[in-house]
């Protein structure tokens, strides 16, 4: 099998073919059609950017496969493979690879097989691996609202409060390990960038009532961040970007408690579902984030190449 690669920017005319196929396995698997239009209308315009750089695999004179690294911050990204048949899987992964445009991107494996062939590959090349699942919780008509606990007030979280929760966030995540590897989870400064996008938007809006710190006086104890996006057939849902607890204020039931708070408030915007992204790893979390209503919608893999 003798096949070729042509980068995305030279390729342009392909698009189309590869998006209507991406189309027909999404409706497929019981996604909208024309809601696609607007993820290819999107990618197109990436691509033309600069901020999704890839390659197409030729095979003589057919188009057979797809790769590419979409870039939302330095470190964070997600990375897609596409190819007409696994005859072309390996030297696809291969040749990414080799290119290393994923080199220092934290990126989430996006594929169209319904087995682990992809993800084996990329293993098989020795990439560092943190195995992550999707929860979600559908949210009751009614709830009460918890009482705050003794000696804690609510502070609603800005640019002001940055420093603060980079700070909490990065000391949080170290304990439960489930972001090792990841540059803007593991430091300061990496998170405190994180926190300035989150306030401008990059993400998406920001849940403004359900986005507090849980304070002793000057010090924040507890944090959680909810973002607004659209997900899972909602215009509009709210999905936890971090919620994490100061490691001396740890097994006193904060994190919990915030998870109870927000999600009233959500009861209270008339949302129907709250979703989130945990790595495996973090089993403690996961057993309260079950605990209070979420349960696996589907699993995925994020993938580092460091060289």
């Amino acid at each position: 099998m003798a096949v070729s690669y042509v980068v995305l920017l030279e390729s342009q005319s392909m698009l189309p073919l590869f998006f209507e196929k991406f189309r027909e396995i999404s409706v497929s698997r019981g996604g909208e059609s024309d809601a696609f239009d607007v993820v290819a209308d999107s990618k197109t315009k990436l691509i033309l950017s600069g901020d999704i750089v890839g390659f197409v695999m030729w095979d003589g004179l057919d188009p057979v496969g797809l790769a590419w690294v979409e870039r939302m911050t330095p470190t964070y990204g997600s990375i897609l493979v596409y190819t007409a048949g696994r005859e072309y899987q390996a030297d696809l992964v291969n040749w990414l690879v080799d290119s290393k445009l994923a080199v220092g991107v934290m990126a989430e494996l996006l594929h169209f097989e319904v087995d682990e062939s992809i993800c084996d590959l990329f293993r098989a090349r020795g990439l560092m691996e943190i195995p992550r699942q999707r929860m979600v919780c559908h949210l009751p008509e009614t709830l009460d609202y918890p009482q705050i606990p003794d000696g804690y007030t609510l502070l609603p979280l800005s640019n002001k409060t940055a420093l603060q929760v980079a700070n909490l966030s990065v000391s949080a995540h170290k304990v439960s390990g489930d972001y090792r590897g990841y540059p803007d989870m593991e430091t300061v400064e990496g998170r405190l960038r994180m926190e300035h996008l989150v306030h401008s938007q990059f993400y998406g809006p920001l849940c403004h009532p359900a986005s507090v710190g849980l304070m002793v006086g000057d010090e924040m104890h507890s944090v959680i961040l909810n973002l607004l996006i659209p997900c899972w057939g909602q215009a509009k849902m709210p999905w936890i970007y971090d919620v994490a607890t100061a490691t001396e204020a740890m097994g006193r039931g904060l994190g919990e408690w915030m998870l109870t708070y927000t999600k009233a408030i959500f009861v209270d915007f008339n949302f129907t579902m709250w979703g989130l992204a945990v790595s495996q790893c973090n089993v403690g979390a996961i057993r309260v984030y079950e605990r209070n209503g979420f349960v696996v919608v589907d699993t995925f893999s994020e993938f580092l190449q460091h060289a």
